[in-house]
């Protein structure tokens, strides 16, 4: 018979709410006067994009992509997740319709 010892669960380290290292947070406490921020921003005019091809919240999340307005207000705005903000942003950048730039703010 194989024994499991009780502690086994323990040998890869758990993740602990509200410290997500793996993502870098926008907000800084560094004091420093401008801090840069990437920005999702259009590559094609408005007026040129393949609008009536993409589903509606992605439309807006394309449509609010001005270059000043961050994900977090994005998703803000459209009273989306953070997430799915930035998972239509990323399949827009695929379509090439979609940048990141960096603000200075």
């Amino acid at each position: 018979m194989h024994m499991h010892t009780p502690y086994s669960w323990q040998e890869q380290p758990q993740n602990i709410p509200g410290r997500n290292a793996h993502r870098p947070s926008t907000f800084t406490a560094s004091g420093n006067t401008e801090e840069i921020v990437r920005v999702p921003l259009h590559t094609v005019p408005v007026e040129k994009a393949p609008l009536a091809s993409l589903p509606v919240r992605m439309r807006h999340v394309f449509l609010l992509s001005n270059g000043q307005r961050t994900s977090r207000d994005i998703a803000h705005l459209l009273g989306l997740t953070l997430d799915d903000v930035e998972r239509f942003i990323r399949i827009l950048h695929k379509q090439n319709l979609m940048i990141w730039q960096q603000r200075a703010s």
